[in-house]
């Protein structure tokens, strides 16, 4: 009797005292000639330009939640782009970006032209190095009219570059902050 109290006293404080596990991965991605640090405990999405071994990420994305099984993180952020249209995802019910998660994604963009049929306008390069929330960025909408995520295009050694992110409002004040410190942390990489 003394050896299963003992054992579960023991139990009890091994427990009690482990350290929260958290995602490990690099602390910092690279995309095109930028790099984009990861904040400890965040999830890490890398999309590459091509499939092959050694192809360059055009797109990496820094988030607080697990994108679902069968998903990708560029399915889940067109979902929250596609929520300003009433009727599109009606059946799911979304509405846009969760108020409870942080998301922030770096995209090396493909020459504008492409997808477009005829002349293509370029997209409004409205933001610069070093990136901050008080730049001049498109705000996203719901199809109930509230605020979804932000998004932007610029310049860098003659590449086109976009950047999406999202805070919500009820997501946890440490990811908020750590999300918009690596907005402001993009930076060329070495």
């Amino acid at each position: 009797m003394i050896a299963i109290a003992g054992l579960a006293v023991g139990l009890a404080f091994g427990l009690r005292s482990s350290p929260k596990s958290t995602p490990v991965g690099p602390r910092e991605a690279t995309v095109g000639r930028l790099k984009l640090p990861v904040p400890r405990g965040f999830n890490s999405y890398s999309m590459p330009v091509n499939q092959g071994p050694g192809s360059p990420m055009a797109s990496h994305a820094i988030t607080n939640f697990r994108v679902p099984a069968g998903m990708t993180l560029d399915r889940v952020m067109s979902r929250w782009a596609a929520a300003d249209m009433k009727y599109v995802f009606v059946e799911n019910h979304n509405h846009g970006a969760p108020s409870n998660v942080v998301a922030l994604k770096l995209d090396l963009d493909q020459p504008y032209g492409s997808g477009c049929i005829g002349p293509c306008p370029p997209p409004s390069v409205r933001l610069h190095l070093p990136l901050n929330a008080n730049q001049p960025w498109e705000q996203q909408y719901r199809a109930d009219g509230k605020p979804s995520f932000r998004d932007g295009y610029f310049r860098f050694h003659h590449k086109l570059y976009s950047v999406e992110y999202w805070v919500g409002q009820d997501a946890p004040a440490n990811d908020r902050a750590a999300v918009l410190d690596a907005l402001r942390s993009i930076r060329p990489a070495s």
